[in-house]
């Protein structure tokens, strides 16, 4: 992650919490200037085919506008935006609101081991951060991780 800001942390973004209200510990936050990323690493390649973000709910939903999302095998920092494919593409006015998730379908079917969500000049909200994929399709909204748990092995849920 770029910069975190407001005492959030990352790993907020894929604890399975998809409430949307700051205080209820589940978003991570951003500063507001510069290029903000923030990026996944899931260790292993699978086709991804949509991705899912849950963004604040309570306030300050347009301050993540004009996003884009990269995925692909470049887990360096130096080459995460020129050597990972474009997934999604930043449209004006576009932003994460409080409507519930966003689903995005990726362009081309990427195999991919990093997801890079990144906006620019502008700081970022996000509550949830989901992936789907033809190799793994999403966990039941019932399952959970545990606590402290930052990846998904071998793309099975946590039911809890």
């Amino acid at each position: 992650m770029s910069a975190v800001c407001c005492s959030s942390t990352p790993s907020r973004s894929i604890d399975g919490n998809t409430n949307g209200g700051k205080n209820q510990n589940s978003c991570v936050e951003s500063s507001n200037a510069g290029v903000n990323w923030y990026s996944i690493d899931i260790y292993t390649s699978i086709n991804i085919t949509v991705f899912r973000i849950y963004g604040r709910t309570d306030c300050c939903w347009d301050v993540t506008a004009e996003y884009s999302i990269y995925a692909g095998n470049d887990v360096s920092v130096s080459g995460m935006f020129t050597d990972n494919d474009l997934c999604v593409a930043p449209v004006a006015g576009r932003f994460i609101g409080p409507a519930g998730p966003v689903d995005f379908v990726c362009h081309q079917l990427t195999l991919a081991r990093k997801i890079i969500f990144k906006v620019d000049n502008k700081g970022f909200r996000m509550c949830e951060f989901q992936i789907s994929s033809s190799d793994c399709p999403y966990c039941p909204s019932d399952s959970i991780s545990p606590a402290g748990s930052i990846t998904n092995t071998a793309c099975q849920c946590n039911t809890g």
